[in-house]
C-alpha cells in the first residue's frame, strides 16, 4: 500500500504503480523490500514515506534501478502517470 494510502489520503491507479515497484524491487533483490520488519513497522514507514534504499544484497541494474525508484517514489506525483 503506498504512503498516500497508509496516511487516509485519496489514491488513484499510481498506488497500484506502486506495489507493482515494491514486487519489482523484491524480484530484483531477491529479498524483501523490508527486511524483517513487522506490519505495524512497515506501516509507519510508509506513513513517513520511508521507502528503503535498494543498494543493498543482489546489486541491480541502474536502469532498473530507476524504474523501482521511480514507482517507489513516497510523492505520488513523482511516480510514473500509468504503467503503459
Amino acid at each position: 500500500m503506498p504512503p498516500e494510502q497508509m496516511r487516509g489520503d485519496p489514491v488513484d491507479a499510481r498506488a497500484d504503480l506502486f506495489a507493482f515497484g515494491v514486487i519489482l524491487a523484491e524480484s530484483a533483490l531477491n529479498a524483501k523490500l523490508w527486511g524483517n520488519a513487522t506490519g505495524p513497522e512497515i506501516a509507519s514507514k510508509l506513513a513517513d514515506g520511508q521507502i528503503p534504499a535498494l543498494d543493498r544484497g543482489k546489486p541491480i541494474d541502474p536502469a532498473l534501478r530507476a524504474i523501482c525508484m521511480r514507482a517507489l517514489a513516497p510523492d505520488r506525483e513523482q511516480r510514473y502517470w500509468s504503467a503503459g
